[in-house]
């Protein structure tokens, strides 16, 4: 492996969720972290330096179900910055997951 993929790391993560009256569950997650890598970037005179943000939240329903799955939303924004213009990016990502409780 290149001693410029190698890094140390830092990050914080919280989360909540609740059951309201009526079967709705929502979560909510915070996250934010570093990334310090080891070696200088190819053509830089500096080691990539990472900083990143994400927020997300979930979202399902014990009522809607089918054949007893009760699907789930969760989305996550995420945010990288770096020195490294090639990782400066921003995503959203969500999924639908199909639940059953046994």
């Amino acid at each position: 492996m290149s001693d410029y993929l190698g890094y140390n790391g830092i990050s914080a993560f919280v989360g909540s969720s609740k059951t309201w009256a009526g079967g709705l569950q929502t979560g909510l997650n915070l996250q934010v972290g570093a990334r310090d890598f080891d070696a200088n970037f190819p053509l830089m005179t500096a080691p990539r330096a990472d900083q990143f943000d994400a927020v997300g939240f979930t979202l399902s329903h014990t009522g809607l179900s089918f054949r007893g799955f009760s699907p789930s939303l969760s989305c996550t924004v995420t945010y990288n910055g770096s020195n490294v213009a090639l990782y400066l990016f921003r995503t959203l990502a969500c999924q639908i997951a199909f639940n059953r409780t046994f």
